[in-house]
């Protein structure tokens, strides 16, 4: 009896902590859960300073392989759109894409599948942005070597590197709120050093690499 009483009680016992375990477990997953569903990626799709409609726009996580698809959706007239980034990880870098859509500044009605802007995010980037000509210049300028295309890819230090240095030439948050690009230079005389153009060029055709070249030089 001694016995059969002691493994009732065990038994009563593991299912009390089986119990305990499955409750704690559930009303933590909740929790992120609810902490996750709030987190939202907002921002409107632009061109020329105007809306573009209909674009898709996908929200991306880069890393050493192919970028995880975490959201997509499209663009309203406004060129407005939402996003559920709450499967962004915080670790990597991620990265919108906006393709397509019916440009509200040209002067033909009708979708442009050739349409193709670009902004790369980090931890620090605002939860509203802007993906316009701006974003797109400075992510492909920042993130050179590790785009193919649309796809952007590499070791997690150099991409994190990149895309902090895009406020360095695209203010996110303000471009968000203004829909302009802060070129105030504040009072300052910016200087460049590089060689005399001229050196790659033919009799006809300007080219600028000498200049771009020069930058690259000077930034190294």
């Amino acid at each position: 009896m001694k016995t059969r009483a002691m493994r009732i009680r065990n038994t009563q016992s593991i299912c009390a902590a089986l119990v305990t375990f499955i409750a704690v477990a559930v009303s933590s997953s909740s929790g992120q859960q609810s902490t996750g569903s709030t987190r939202e990626l907002t921002g409107s799709v632009q061109a020329a300073g105007k809306p573009i409609g209909g674009a898709t726009v996908t929200l991306y996580a880069a890393g050493t392989g192919a970028p995880a698809k975490l959201a997509e959706g499209k663009t309203d007239d406004q060129g407005t759109f939402s996003l559920d980034a709450s499967h962004a990880l915080s670790d990597s870098v991620g990265y919108v894409v906006a393709k397509g859509g019916m440009p509200k500044a040209a002067s033909i009605n009708g979708s442009n599948d050739a349409v193709a802007l670009l902004a790369v995010l980090d931890s620090t980037s605002p939860k509203t942005i802007t993906v316009n000509e701006f974003t797109t210049v400075a992510s492909v300028w920042t993130a050179a070597q590790f785009l193919e295309g649309d796809v952007l890819s590499g070791q997690p230090l150099g991409l994190r590197i990149a895309a902090g240095n895009v406020p360095n030439f695209v203010d996110l948050a303000e471009l968000a709120a203004t829909g302009k690009v802060d070129v105030d230079l504040r009072g300052k005389k910016p200087f460049a050093l590089m060689r005399l153009p001229g050196h790659h060029a033919t009799p006809t055709v300007a080219m600028r690499f000498c200049c771009l070249n020069s930058i690259a030089i000077a930034a190294y």
